[in-house]
């Protein structure tokens, strides 16, 4: 669990579409694997204002505040890294103190190592404030035993979708695995509100940044039936089906009429 670069790229990113602040939870203290110097060029390059130049790292605390949010929480299943909140995410009892407290969650590569997805995702739904944002940065792809699941795209698109969330936005980061995977080099490329195509290139490493607005008639726990993707195919295959059958039997009344 920890914040790269293009993850703080990305957050800022999205501050153009929706500004940072309020309070924000992190599941699982993330570690920072950003220099203070570094911060200050993307800061930059967005006309921000320069901050502590030095090549040190930072706390969690210290990166989320700088990156304008107000209180800064954090969940984890044990007390090792001293979080706010001692919770096991696979649980679905959320305590009442932890019921709606969050302006943002950070799922900063969490969800990959908890057995039960659906409980997880129940969770950040009771954690969330209504109007709050859920944000998700999890393998894709090349990330075999990092955790016990790598996420598809299309997992976030149909899931949040079926729960009535408001998508806001979706990058695949990908790099090559000979690369490090906290300090890149990495390319960002932009779903914008689908899910893109199928195979992005197997031989890289893929991760989501995927955002999601909790609107006040979202739920948790709703499954999709079946894929959204092979519904959409459905209607077409369903009436090339028909064409075909329809087509034999014109065939077939061709062959009787010649033979009578």
């Amino acid at each position: 669990m920890g914040m790269s670069l293009p993850a703080a790229e990305l957050l800022l990113r999205l501050n153009e579409k929706c500004p940072l602040k309020g309070d924000v939870v992190q599941l699982g203290k993330q570690d920072i694997f950003i220099k203070r110097s570094e911060i200050n060029i993307l800061y930059r390059n967005r006309g921000g204002v320069a901050l502590d130049t030095s090549d040190d790292y930072m706390s969690d605390v210290e990166f989320f505040n700088i990156i304008w949010f107000s209180n800064v929480f954090s969940v984890d299943v044990s007390d090792y890294e001293d979080p706010t909140h001692i919770f096991d995410m696979n649980s679905s009892h959320l305590p009442a103190g932890m019921s709606g407290i969050a302006d943002f969650v950070v799922d900063g590569g969490t969800m990959e190592h908890v057995m039960d997805t659906m409980a997880f995702l129940g969770n950040i739904h009771g954690i969330l404030k209504t109007g709050g944002y859920i944000i998700h940065m999890n393998p894709i792809n090349a990330m075999i035993n990092h955790g016990y699941f790598q996420f598809s795209p299309c997992f976030y698109h149909d899931y949040y979708a079926a729960n009535g969330y408001e998508i806001v936005m979706h990058y695949i980061q990908s790099q090559k695995v000979t690369d490090h995977w906290r300090r890149g080099p990495f390319q960002l490329i932009d779903l914008g509100k689908g899910y893109g195509q199928n195979d992005y290139g197997s031989a890289d490493r893929l991760g989501s940044f995927f955002v999601a607005k909790k609107t006040p008639l979202s739920t948790s726990g709703k499954t999709p039936a079946l894929q959204s993707m092979y519904q959409q195919m459905m209607p077409g295959r369903l009436q090339a089906k028909q064409n075909y059958v329809d087509g034999m039997k014109t065939r077939v009344r061709t062959v009787i009429e010649r033979s009578g």
